[in-house]
């Protein structure tokens, strides 16, 4: 039986405290959502917006973990914002101007989501998907399943400073429109790439988070209702421009809820590669994921080496990282603390029984955000675990999600986090022990070039620990024999 109970009665008490996660619905996808000035419905009065500035100054005034505000006026932030909010034309702007508000702390998790930005409530599960199962693009349901829950099925990514498809859903509608890795996006729905990325410099708090943004803002803008139509246009491995329509199917994985966040697709997938390697992946860190993880490593006891794959993973619930940490370790320890204005949460670690042992490979990418990065960097501080791939999105700050009246939802970091060694994460990442580039020409050859690192790591790792066996194992004794 397992010492470590994933939540303890205190931690379970705060749980919608522990969200550490850069929340899709925030100023990072849902703000940045293909939708014109103007169009929000339900009209804001004036009394409803001095409420909504109110709630958002104040929870950073009351509760931001910097006292100091990292050397911003705080109360000059009220004078200069308020009046612009309340005379704001439209809701939208409302909203953009309390967003620019937050931004002015150059912080991760600050955001205010609009209601159109949110989306409804679906139905929740606990049981998350162990496979991918085959997309449906029928028309959506009435269980309202497939109001946000539809997929393009393609992941895009920053390659060579270009939006660049990174990965197909096997089975998904970018397979089924033969779109390949490596080829570049230049325009979404008519919006040209060019005018997407100016509109993301200008809320990316320096150059080396746009890649984060690039690709939120692209899983944002290709989702939609399973079965309605997102228009791209692509250049594919000839350099030749296509258009393709691509009907969105339904998202592998079980729609789940947590707190106030909005409803997420949780996935888990788990299989063997070759040379006897574990391969288990999870997008996000929220309870359901837990038990099959678990169960995934126990499973993969007797594998030559894991890989835990954490790219793309936005984050989730902190305490799940020692939870996951406790399978990989032998002593107790903890994986770092949690320090708010008055106060500070440690996250503890309690090994397993028959902890796994071999060599452990986390992987990681600018997706890799919030929680993931706490696995990562704790993991590599105390030599458990080598990370490959890119430096992960440097945003790491404990956040809560509160609901705003008028139905938006407002997001802000009230702890920072350091490692055990002190090691602080925000605005640095997880630099990786063997970092990877992708490259357009790899990807169109179908490699997956970060994953076939880990392999040959894995294995020359594997064949240096058996010599250094073979070398320290006793030697059999010779006899001499005398002669008559």
């Amino acid at each position: 039986m397992e010492r470590y109970q994933f939540l303890t009665p205190a931690l379970k008490r705060r749980k919608s405290s522990l969200i550490l996660i850069v929340t899709i619905l925030c100023v990072l996808a849902g703000g940045a959502n293909a939708q014109e000035p103007g169009t929000l419905s339900s009209p804001l009065d004036t009394k409803t917006r001095e409420r909504i500035f109110e709630i958002v100054w104040s929870r950073v005034n009351e509760r931001y973990f910097d006292p100091t505000f990292g050397g911003i006026d705080w109360n000059l932030m009220r004078r200069r914002y308020q009046p612009k909010t309340i005379e704001a034309k439209t809701d939208a702007e409302f909203y953009a101007l309390l967003n620019q508000m937050l931004s002015e702390l150059r912080q991760s998790h600050f955001g205010v989501a609009a209601p159109d930005a949110i989306a409804p409530e679906i139905p929740t599960s606990e049981k998350p998907a162990t496979s991918r199962p085959t997309p449906d693009n029928a028309p959506a349901s009435d269980s309202g399943e497939g109001d946000r829950n539809g997929t393009a099925g393609i992941t895009v990514q920053m390659v060579e400073n270009q939006p660049t498809i990174t990965h197909i859903v096997a089975g998904g509608a970018g397979e089924a429109a033969q779109l390949r890795s490596g080829f570049v996006i230049t325009a979404v729905n008519e919006k040209s790439v060019t005018s997407i990325l100016e509109g993301l410099k200008k809320r990316a708090n320096d150059e080396r988070t746009l890649p984060t943004y690039v690709r939120l803002i692209f899983d944002n803008l290709l989702s939609g209702p399973v079965g309605s139509s997102v228009t791209i246009e692509v250049r594919d491995s000839a350099d030749k421009m296509q258009k393709v329509t691509l009907a969105r199917r339904k998202n592998p994985g079980v729609i789940t809820r947590f707190a106030a966040l909005p409803p997420f697709p949780v996935l888990v997938e788990k299989r063997r590669l070759p040379g006897n390697i574990g391969y288990i992946g999870f997008n996000i860190f929220l309870i359901p994921i837990l038990d099959p993880v678990r169960a995934a490593i126990r499973e993969m006891r007797d594998a030559d080496g894991m890989i835990i794959d954490l790219r793309g993973n936005p984050g989730g619930i902190g305490a799940i990282a020692p939870a996951i940490a406790a399978q990989f370790l032998s002593e107790e320890t903890n994986l770092g603390v949690m320090k708010m204005r008055n106060g500070e949460i440690r996250f503890p670690v309690f090994p397993v029984e028959k902890p796994f042992g071999r060599p452990l490979v986390i992987l990681t990418d600018e997706g890799s955000v919030s929680t993931s990065e706490i696995l990562a960097a704790s993991m590599q501080e105390m030599g458990r675990a080598t990370i490959i791939g890119s430096r992960s999105a440097g945003m790491a700050l404990p956040s809560q999600v509160e609901n705003l009246p008028g139905g938006g939802k407002l997001q802000y970091a009230f702890a920072d986090f350091r490692t055990r060694k002190g090691m602080l994460i925000e605005g640095q990442g997880v630099t990786p022990n063997v970092p990877v580039t992708l490259t357009r020409a790899a990807l169109l050859s179908g490699a997956d070039p970060i994953l076939q690192t880990a392999l040959n790591y894995l294995k020359t790792k594997n064949l240096q620990q058996a010599k250094k066996r073979s070398v320290a194992a006793p030697q059999p004794k010779t006899q001499k024999v005398s002669q008559p």
